[in-house]
């Protein structure tokens, strides 16, 4: 069979198995000029899980081969739009493979706490390690505890997540202009906004071990308590200000280069993450995009993997789109709840280095976001601040992947029906959620406590 059949039926068979539960339709790069009969039909497809279950956020490890490592993280962001104030925190967790030598792997979990005021033009970040051991995780339901430092938990249909976490500085892993009093953190989120957009690709996956993604409450409501040091900041669930967001991800796999030798693809083995909200419509509005390029093996080369949810009032619209063999043999397959995906882009520029402790790295300052399906079109173009981003770290396998996290960029949003010319979301926010990750030669930071 010649080389180039023998690709065509791997890519058909792996995505067969991916779009199982999805009607996956060539993606062409062009707009459509005229309306698809999907369009004038009126049909539209569920594209992965609105609202999933507690379920769908519980611990994988035991799904995945034994003899890979195992990393999975939940990650939460909280804001203050009135104040211009933003805090994450994460669970992480590195497990090794059996077929890890010893020494090259270090099985743990870690807490994140990061801040970036906009205000004061000021960030910091702050992270403890433990034993993996300390770590017990439910492989049915969304349910994690850290020791007696960290609980994570949720109702069974998911509509509300509960997390408690304590990071210490007087045992920082790694700091980065830190507090020095403890940062704990006591909230719950109560759920308007989630998505699970790749239900049909966990089981290929894991074969691959590809990074998956899941954003299960991209748009809560938040109330509780966060403490800094002495000072307290109360949130309340009445107060459309006070707003949080919770993904994850799992995998064995970050995105990274093919070898030397085989072709590369134009832009960066990289992660980019996007994300809006126009506060004006409070609950009924928020725009999340994720999209990654990695190397697989030499079978599937790479895989370029994109995946969107918009909510706007009444409408949602859901997007997948997946890509293998790239860059040489590209075989794209993609779709939308309005059946049809017609381009789904992005486009990074603006170029600019970041030296910290770590060493230096490129960031792209601007990138721009457009996604057209059958119906709807949406354009999300982000500017990136130095002073407001963190370099977020994920141990795993002997590396540190880096994830530049700017919370407070500029964004500008448009969302419209392409046939009536409607525009459902028009609006510039300085509250945007951007990243770009990628796996970047580091200084090895020597953490003043293990």
């Amino acid at each position: 069979m010649p080389l180039s059949s023998l690709r065509f039926s791997l890519a058909i068979a792996f995505l067969s198995i991916c779009c199982t539960y999805v009607l996956c339709i060539p993606h062409h790069s062009s707009s459509l000029i005229e309306d698809s009969d999907e369009e004038k039909s009126g049909l539209r497809l569920p594209i992965g899980i609105t609202n999933p279950k507690s379920h769908y956020q519980r611990y994988r490890r035991d799904l995945y081969l034994s003899g890979e490592p195992f990393f999975q993280w939940w990650y939460f962001w909280v804001r203050d739009i009135s104040s211009q104030q933003h805090w994450a925190f994460y669970l992480h967790t590195s497990s090794c493979g059996k077929r890890q030598k010893a020494g090259s792997c270090d099985e743990a979990v870690y807490l994140m706490a990061a801040s970036v005021s906009v205000k004061d033009a000021s960030t910091w970040s702050l992270y403890n390690k433990f034993d993996l051991s300390a770590l017990k995780a439910s492989e049915k339901v969304q349910a994690v505890t850290v020791g007696r430092v960290a609980s994570l938990h949720a109702s069974e249909d998911g509509s509300t997540i509960h997390l408690s976490t304590t990071v210490d500085p007087a045992i920082a892993w790694q700091a980065e202009h830190s507090p020095k009093g403890l940062v704990s953190a006591n909230l719950t989120l109560h759920r308007h906004s989630g998505w699970f957009g790749q239900p049909e690709f966990e089981i290929p996956d894991r074969l691959a071990g590809v990074i998956q993604w899941n954003t299960y409450g991209h748009l809560c409501n938040v109330e509780g308590i966060i403490q800094i040091g002495s000072g307290v900041i109360h949130l309340s669930r009445e107060n459309d200000n006070h707003i949080a967001y919770a993904d994850m991800n799992w995998g064995w796999a970050f995105p990274e280069e093919p070898p030397a030798s085989m072709p590369h693809a134009d832009g960066k083995y990289a992660w980019g993450w996007f994300y809006a909200h126009n506060a004006a419509k409070g609950m009924q509005s928020s725009a999340i995009a994720g999209v990654g390029l990695s190397y697989v093996n030499k079978f599937l080369e790479s895989m370029d993997g994109r995946f969107a949810n918009i909510v706007a009032g009444s409408t949602e619209v859901s997007a997948v789109s997946v890509g293998v063999f790239e860059p040489e043999h590209k075989e794209h397959f993609g779709a939308s709840s309005d059946v049809t995906l017609q381009r789904f882009d992005v486009v990074r520029e603006d170029w600019h280095n970041i030296t910290d402790a770590w060493g230096q790295a490129q960031i792209p300052l601007t990138q721009r976001v457009v996604i057209e399906t059958g119906s709807h079109v949406l354009q999300m173009n982000f500017t990136a601040l130095p002073e407001r981003t963190n370099r977020l770290l994920f141990p795993f396998n002997g590396e540190i992947f880096s994830d530049f996290e700017t919370l407070g960029a500029l964004a500008s949003v448009k969302f419209w029906h392409k046939s009536s010319g409607t525009v459902l979301e028009e609006y510039q926010t300085d509250a945007g959620g951007l990243e770009y990750g990628y796996s970047i030669k580091i200084h090895t930071v020597e953490p003043s406590f293990l």
